[in-house]
């Protein structure tokens, strides 16, 4: 029996079919809450600033880095800033 297959979970964002059963996961930028059915978003930026070298803007589901000093920009990698 797939419980995910047929709809009979309570899981908010994704379901997996286990022998017997079913366990709920999220998606990337997403952890599963308590309840273990809901999804909650992970701030990325509480972390080591996102691995940012400035500013880390954390959104619904993924985060982002932007330069603050005057003349610099974001590079390449998304994440360090030249001028």
């Amino acid at each position: 029996r797939d419980e995910c297959a047929e709809g009979k979970h309570n899981c908010e964002k994704g379901c997996v079919n286990t022998p017997g059963s079913y366990r709920c996961q999220c998606p990337d930028g997403y952890k599963l809450a308590r309840d273990n059915k809901s999804c909650l978003d992970i701030d990325e930026c509480q972390a080591n600033n996102g691995g940012c070298q400035e500013e880390c803007i954390n959104h619904v589901g993924f985060f982002s880095c932007r330069c603050t000093s005057p003349g610099f920009s974001l590079a390449a990698d998304g994440k360090t800033c030249v001028c």
